[in-house]
């Protein structure tokens, strides 16, 4: 299910922001415009099980920061440690998960209950 949720880079720090509504005006960091991430198919890097009332995220690469799931006018996000390849989530039935990887970029992959 595809929500208004964008994120967002500065082009200076890499510092991101996940935007929930959009109100048209530009997003600011550094004094310049921070960048629209555009995200690509994550199935490759992500993959996911449902467990009961639980998603649980996976990925094969420790170049993922962090990882948030999206549906239901709900977003969660979580950072990830180094040594983490496997998250919890509540299940959010027909989200889309994204995730960034500070070698890809933005991933994203749709979960399908």
């Amino acid at each position: 299910m595809e929500q208004n949720v964008r994120f967002y880079i500065c082009p200076v720090c890499k510092n991101q922001i996940g935007m929930i509504h959009h109100s048209g005006k530009n997003v600011c960091c550094c004094n310049q415009e921070m960048q629209l991430m555009e995200s690509q198919d994550g199935s490759n890097e992500l993959t996911y099980k449902i467990d009961n009332n639980k998603i649980i995220i996976s990925t094969n690469s420790n170049k993922i920061l962090w990882i948030a799931l999206v549906g239901n006018n709900k977003t969660i996000r979580k950072t990830l440690e180094y040594y983490e390849n496997d998250i919890a989530f509540e299940n959010i039935p027909e989200s889309t998960i994204y995730a960034y990887s500070s070698e890809k970029g933005l991933l994203r992959l749709e979960v399908k209950s």
